[in-house]
């Protein structure tokens, strides 16, 4: 959970910070909920590999264990579960 202090992360809450595993290259929007053991992202992003990180709109909700990877637009308002 330390490193989300380094993060630029507007009105983002994390109700449950455990075992959340965030891409730093990954772009969440404001506003949002991430709960427990989520992971967004994976691999290290390269356009030389085409490794590509997910975009999170604004007030999205993602709820305990999933999974969101790949080069992926999750629109505003959504919710995953």
């Amino acid at each position: 959970f330390a490193a989300f202090r380094y993060r630029n992360f507007k009105n983002v809450t994390f109700p449950h910070p455990v075992g959340i595993v965030i891409n730093p290259s990954a772009k969440i929007g404001k506003n949002c909920v991430i709960y427990q053991n989520v992971t967004i992202g994976s691999g290290k992003y390269s356009e030389k590999y085409n490794c590509q990180v997910p975009i999170i709109g604004e007030n999205v909700t993602i709820y305990a264990n999933s999974v969101v990877i790949g080069g992926i637009y999750v629109g505003k308002n959504s919710v995953i579960g």
